[in-house]
């Protein structure tokens, strides 16, 4: 990938991840807990083109070699830890836990 259409890609997602967490942050105003799941969880196929679902079976490794790239291995990095904010919110400590501990 050229450096130019590298930094437009990573711009893209980035922009992409911050809309996801706008809505998130919306949707937890409104305590709609767990549409802000649903919407994290979907955000990873979206955003990275892997389903939530395989990712959340491997270790971190596995995940991180799935995504391949930096920007994409951060971007579920940071899904993982809006997850383990919902979970804990609803109070799902272990959940919130295990989410945080994917990273």
């Amino acid at each position: 990938m050229s450096p130019v259409v590298e930094k437009d890609w990573v711009m893209r997602l980035a922009k992409q991840l911050g809309q996801v967490l706008a809505r998130i942050l919306r949707l937890l105003g409104e305590e709609k807990k767990d549409q802000a799941m649903d919407e994290l969880e979907r955000a990873c196929g979206e955003l990275l083109g892997i389903d939530y679902g395989p990712l959340a079976m491997v270790d971190s490794a596995s995940a991180a070699a799935l995504l391949r790239e930096g920007p994409r291995i951060e971007a579920f990095a940071r899904l993982l830890y809006e997850m383990a904010k919902v979970h804990a919110l609803r109070g799902d400590e272990a959940a919130a836990r295990s989410s945080s501990s994917i990273a």
